[in-house]
């Protein structure tokens, strides 16, 4: 089910109005796209905290009496408090299929792990294609059957019904690799700080 949540218009843009709304616990935000002009905002940062928490960024919006279908484009946030200081909508229709970056999640531990290998994850995140509504919060994939040597690309993904990968099926996930090469990938980033250390 899509998440609901109220908005009123933004009209004062200074920054001492969009401290005060901060302030206030509201969040200030811009809908934009599909061929419409920018509508500026504020929102409950709560609620929106407490809808994106459980499933993909694609949400309702309400300003005054008029609802906008619209996927989270962007949460822009403080680099210390970490609180969220702005958020760009983008406007979708719900019959038009959408381009945007989901995570990769990785289930199970890796048959080469538990024989002594060290697993690594090289791609986090894959293109997709669906509808608005049909984004899947993330795509998951099964490491259990690895064993050291083997590897897993995005094109293993069980993908979700009516969701397409744009990425490069070939692209490797995940890799079990033996300790020792591990090891072995880990020496010349070490070489290379013992001898910055010996030049100073």
């Amino acid at each position: 089910m899509v998440a609901s949540i109220s908005a009123e218009k933004r009209e004062q843009k200074n920054r001492a109005a969009l401290n005060r709304l901060r302030k206030e616990g509201r969040v200030p935000a811009v809908i934009y796209g599909n061929g419409t002009e920018a509508l500026e905002i504020h929102l409950d940062g709560k609620e929106f905290r407490k809808h994106t928490g459980e499933g993909p960024g694609v949400m309702d919006i309400k300003v005054d009496d008029q609802v906008h279908h619209v996927m989270i484009r962007e949460v822009q946030r403080d680099p210390v408090k970490a609180n969220i200081l702005h958020i760009d909508f983008l406007k979708v229709e719900r019959n038009k299929p959408v381009e945007t970056e989901v995570p990769v999640h990785l289930v199970g531990e890796a048959n080469g792990v538990k024989a002594g290998g060290v697993l690594q994850q090289t791609a986090r995140s894959a293109l997709i294609r669906c509808l608005p509504d049909q984004i899947p919060a993330e795509l998951t994939l099964d490491i259990s059957q690895l064993e050291i040597g083997d590897s897993v690309t995005l094109g293993n993904i069980a993908l979700p019904a009516g969701v397409e990968l744009l990425s490069d099926g070939d692209t490797v996930v995940a890799s079990v690799i033996p300790p020792q090469a591990a090891k072995e990938g880990g020496e010349p980033a070490e070489a290379e700080a013992a001898d910055e250390e010996k030049e100073e």
